[in-house]
């Protein structure tokens, strides 16, 4: 069963709130984070009309947010409402390390991804018939679409591995079709 911790949640509540108060101090999480990256779902409503904003170069801000959500009717789906919206403000102390915050939500999403993708793995692979090649040409299609746009050491790190693995599974396939 997938995990997450409470600490997330919390840091998907700072970095929503940081933008909503200071949004030209926070272009990283803007121009980085998608409604995906979030585990919450009120956050992801929350996150996908930050970034409609942002695209239609409006304000973004709490009441601008929250009217947002409201025209869309999507403000029954937020539990708690436009109160639950205008307390995500309440726990920013300051934006300083808002870009680090969303890396590390962006980790979080990878590690939940991979903790879905492995479980699909292991169910195919313990299905007669299914065609090893094709569930590691599948395997390999998920992580580049995972790594496709992330940037920190981490992330790099998985990207040489996966290249690396790569260049083993190819090395496989032509082996196999010989």
């Amino acid at each position: 069963m997938l995990v997450v911790d409470k600490e997330i949640i919390e840091l998907e509540k700072v970095v929503i709130g940081a933008v909503m108060l200071e949004p030209n101090n926070c272009h990283f999480p803007i121009e980085k984070l998608r409604p995906e990256h979030f585990y919450e779902q009120n956050h992801k409503i929350i996150w996908s009309h930050v970034l409609k904003l942002e695209k239609e170069n409006k304000t973004i801000d709490i009441i601008s947010v929250t009217q947002s959500i409201n025209k869309s009717k999507q403000m029954p789906e937020i539990e708690g409402g436009a109160y639950y919206i205008s307390t995500l403000a309440d726990r920013v102390a300051s934006t300083e390390l808002v870009e680090k915050h969303s890396l590390i939500l962006i980790e979080d999403f990878m590690r939940r991804t991979l903790w879905i993708m492995s479980n699909k793995l292991t169910g195919s692979t313990v299905k007669s018939g299914n065609d090893p090649f094709k569930l590691i040409e599948g395997i390999e299609n998920d992580l580049n679409a995972l790594l496709q746009g992330s940037e920190s050491k981490p992330i790099n790190q998985l990207k040489v591995a996966i290249n690396a693995f790569n260049e083993k599974t190819e090395a496989i396939l032509k082996h196999g079709k010989k």
